[in-house]
């Protein structure tokens, strides 16, 4: 589930989310547990269920107004815990792993690199 795409999300390369794209029936998505780690540090957990607007909801308003393809993501924003909102702020560095993850859907890990 995704909005916004890239160039690169055609047929042939499946978006930014890869060419796997769980079935509809693989989970209740209004329900889910989510979630993001720094390296072993889990920064944020939360399930779908506590969002302002339902998945289902955010999927039928997008369908409304454009067509949601295989491999789309949708972008939500974030549960609390992001970086600058800790006590103290926590930033990202070099060599940082960021692991997130949705149940029944996938992982997806990022290594920080610095800017050249």
């Amino acid at each position: 589930m995704i909005t916004g795409r890239s160039k690169r999300s055609t047929d042939d390369h499946g978006g930014a989310a890869g060419s796997g794209t769980p079935s509809a029936g693989s989970a209740f998505p209004d329900d889910l547990a989510i979630g993001c780690s720094v390296g072993e540090e889990v920064m944020q957990r939360s399930r779908t269920s506590d969002m302002v607007f339902s998945v289902s909801r955010l999927i039928a308003d997008l369908s409304a107004i454009l067509p949601l393809l295989p491999g789309d993501v949708i972008f939500t924003g974030t549960p609390a815990g992001s970086g600058a909102t800790r006590t103290p702020p926590r930033f990202l560095r070099p060599g940082d792993v960021v692991t997130s993850h949705i149940e029944g859907i996938g992982t997806l890990r990022n290594r920080c690199v610095a800017a050249s």
